[in-house]
């Protein structure tokens, strides 16, 4: 017997099916192009024709520019998917919709845009626990809950905010396969000290989605437990899994650093400088390793760099290092 083939879904021109040909007007056309970008079909060659169109025809409906938005999100471009929805709300400066889209994609502007949404729906759900997230304020998402009891992560959000195990627990009762709470849960319980739960915790997180923050999560906590041997095997699974995870490279330098193993710190340390340089604490530290394996002038780059940074406790650590070394 031969397996039977999966069906292959279509992702070419969205045609009309009735009536066929659909008349060729200015709107069918639109509402063509707004076909090809809205069902996800034929996203990269439907979004130029979708912005042309409406910036030639300047249609009046907020829903023509939430999908474009829309599209322009699922591509990953942020700025024209906020220059959209702002469309959106210029055509209709009350669209909750069009408010919450925007707030997800204007990280800097979310508070202010989401407590005008609530302004403008006291009762909407969905905009309160937007709200409540971005603010992190367990009393808007339980405001949100109260409103409607069933929205998703409703409990788990509330426990990242309140650090309530009594929500947590709800979470995990609701989905006991929900991942990130069980994750949320060896953090908050690291927290208070309870490592030999939240190890559990972590490994069932670990286990459920072997997702790289995860096993640094985990390795942090080992870590805090001074079993360090344990936390340099999870941190150095974490970065196999994710190696933009600087945290993690920041842990492992720390970690190789404590056993005098200098080019491991250094190896580190500089792995997680080329993902985020302008972190002076991490300047700092490479400075210092580089310092102890008789790097004279690579130290001093590093911990100038670590002087001039805004962290004044870092600075000052920073300018201290240079004088111990006799540099001004």
């Amino acid at each position: 017997m031969f397996a039977e083939r999966p069906a292959e879904e279509y992702h070419g021109e969205v045609v009309p099916y009735y009536p066929s040909p659909l008349p060729e007007t200015p709107r069918n056309t639109l509402y063509r192009a707004v076909a090809q970008v809205g069902l996800g079909n034929n996203v990269a060659s439907g979004l130029p024709e979708l912005e042309g169109l409406i910036d030639a025809m300047k249609p009046r409906e907020e829903e023509f520019y939430i999908v474009l938005g829309d599209g322009w999100k699922s591509k990953g471009n942020s700025a024209e998917s906020a220059a959209a929805y702002r469309r959106a709300l210029q055509m209709k400066p009350d669209s909750v919709r069009a408010m919450r889209a925007l707030a997800a994609v204007d990280p800097p502007n979310a508070e202010q845009i989401l407590a005008r949404a609530v302004q403008v729906a006291p009762n909407d759900a969905e905009s309160w626990f937007r709200y409540g997230v971005v603010t992190s304020s367990a009393e808007r998402i339980q405001k949100a809950i109260a409103l409607d009891p069933w929205l998703p992560d409703q409990s788990r959000r509330l426990a990242e905010v309140s650090h309530s195990k009594s929500a947590l627990q709800d979470a995990l009762r609701t989905d006991p396969f929900d991942d990130a709470a069980w994750d949320l849960g060896g953090r908050i319980l690291a927290e208070a000290g309870e490592l030999q739960a939240a190890f559990f915790d972590f490994e069932r997180a670990i286990k459920l989605r072997p997702e790289g923050g995860y096993m640094y999560d985990y390795a942090l906590a080992l870590a805090r437990a001074s079993r360090f041997l344990d936390a340099q095997q999870q941190a150095e699974r974490a970065v196999r899994a994710d190696a933009g995870l600087v945290e993690a490279h920041e842990l492992l330098g720390g970690l190789h650093a404590r056993k005098n193993e200098l080019p491991g710190a250094v190896r580190e340390y500089t792995a997680a400088l080329a993902l985020r340089p302008d972190l002076s604490r991490i300047q700092l530290r490479l400075g210092t390793v580089l310092a102890a394996a008789g790097d004279k002038d690579g130290a001093a780059a590093h911990l100038r760099e670590a002087a001039k940074g805004s962290d004044a406790a870092v600075a000052r650590q920073a300018a201290q290092a240079l004088r111990d070394m006799g540099i001004r």
